[in-house]
């Protein structure tokens, strides 16, 4: 079970997007991919090296344990350097408990409307996550978590909001999402310049049988 929060940029003119994944099992917090900043003017030359890189495999992420704003500084470095980092100790085992259950009379109730061939038929989804568990909101306030997201938006933009909220139960047997990029909604294409921030938790183990992110 999973809980996904975006973050959008508001200023067309500076856009910026890091796709920034928490996830809770062990109270862990994982950060993926992001770009480095760029310059807006360079844009268009940097489209093969990125296709290049996306085909290197992937490297062992860095590890910060526990999540202190001492950490602060060595992850936005290890993230803008490295596109991925975990996080240990940013909520509690009975915070993400708390959420799950909030959440799972939905699933169970509405989970399956939303089924298709992209989001999978053996997969449970609900949106309005805050409006379905009101202690979600505590996933969505760390202060740590913040401070990374305004390094990360901020110089490309004067701010942002929380676009979308939904809970993900995947079941055994579910086939594997297509491969694919949440800021593909977007009418633009600015190569290099991320346009939002998307923060996922795992409120319980990932593993394969569950269909891991």
């Amino acid at each position: 079970l999973k809980s996904m929060i975006r973050r959008s940029a508001c200023d067309a003119r500076r856009l910026a997007r890091r796709f920034v994944t928490c996830a809770h099992e062990s109270r862990r917090m994982v950060v993926v991919p992001a770009a480095r900043t760029v310059d807006l003017s360079a844009l268009a030359a940097s489209e093969a090296e990125q296709e290049q890189g996306r085909r290197q495999p992937v490297a062992a992420l860095p590890r910060f344990a526990p999540a202190t704003a001492s950490e602060e500084e060595k992850v936005v470095a290890a993230l803008l350097d490295v596109g991925a980092v975990i996080v240990e100790g940013l909520v509690t085992t009975e915070q993400a408990t708390r959420v799950a259950n909030e959440l799972r009379p939905h699933l169970d109730a509405v989970g399956f409307d939303d089924t298709g061939t992209f989001n999978g038929f053996k997969t449970r989804r609900v949106y309005e996550v805050l409006a379905r568990s009101p202690s979600s909101a505590q996933l969505i306030s760390p202060q740590l978590l913040l401070r990374i997201i305004d390094r990360i938006l901020l110089p490309f933009c004067d701010s942002y909001r929380i676009g979308s909220c939904s809970a993900i139960d995947i079941l055994p047997g579910e086939r594997a999402q297509a491969l694919h990029r949440d800021d593909g909604v977007y009418p633009l294409r600015l190569p290099g310049v991320e346009l939002q921030v998307s923060v996922l938790w795992a409120l319980s183990e990932f593993t394969e049988m569950n269909g891991g992110t």
